[in-house]
């Protein structure tokens, strides 16, 4: 008896290009079955009208969800959103830049 894949839809959030976001979610795909994800880039979530935008798309989505924003209230919402959706949601920058911050003593610009 072989098992079906299901491919686990991810929506990526940035700020940005997503180019970080992009490069570091494909890398690690590379760890699971092919056709296990399928990856879509918000890019240029930078502005109160692109995060409405944003948020509008999160309501039809099922799936996981990354972000990768500099904004605490933008990251705020974003995972208020996914709560309040039940959508699994994880911050992919945030983490390394309070560790960046706190052991070097430098604030990011």
């Amino acid at each position: 008896m072989t098992l079906e894949l299901q491919t686990t839809p991810v929506t990526l959030i940035s700020d940005a290009t997503g180019a970080l976001g992009e490069h570091v979610l494909q890398a690690l795909f590379t760890q699971f079955a092919p056709g296990a994800f399928a990856l879509r880039v918000m890019r240029f979530v930078n502005s109160e009208a692109s995060l409405a935008e944003c948020l509008a798309h999160l309501e039809q989505t099922r799936g996981l969800v990354v972000h990768a924003t500099i904004y605490d209230e933008f990251k705020q919402r974003i995972e208020a959103a996914c709560r309040q959706r039940n959508l699994p949601v994880n911050d992919l920058t945030g983490p390394i830049m309070a560790f960046l911050t706190a052991a070097s003593g430098q604030q990011p610009d």
